[in-house]
C-alpha cells in the first residue's frame, strides 16, 4: 500500500515542476510529506494548513517537519493564496 497523496504530488512534482503548487491539510500520519519534498526539489511551491488549527494533525505536523514548506497558514488563508500563486504562474 502506497499513500495516495504522496503518489498524487509526486506525479505533480515529475509533470509540472516550479509550477506546481501542493497543499497539505489536515489528516493522519504522514502522507504527502515525500511528495512534497519532491515537490519542492522540482521548485515547486509548498503550503500546509497551520497544524494548530488541522482537526487530524498528522500529515500538517509531518509536511512542516520536511523543513520544505513555503507557507504555513490558517485554512482560511490557503485558498487566496493558491489562488495568487497560480496566477503568478500564468504570467
Amino acid at each position: 500500500v502506497r499513500p495516495a497523496v504522496d503518489l498524487l504530488f509526486e506525479s505533480a512534482a515529475k509533470y509540472y515542476g516550479e509550477q506546481c503548487v501542493a497543499v497539505v491539510m489536515s489528516g493522519s500520519l504522514y502522507d504527502g510529506d515525500k511528495g512534497l519534498q519532491k515537490i519542492k526539489k522540482a521548485g515547486g511551491t509548498t503550503l500546509v494548513e497551520d497544524p494548530k488549527e488541522a482537526q487530524f494533525k498528522g500529515m500538517t505536523e509531518s509536511a512542516v517537519a520536511t523543513g520544505c514548506v513555503d507557507y504555513i497558514l490558517p485554512i482560511q488563508e490557503l485558498g487566496p493564496k493558491v489562488i495568487q500563486l497560480c496566477a503568478a504562474h500564468r504570467k
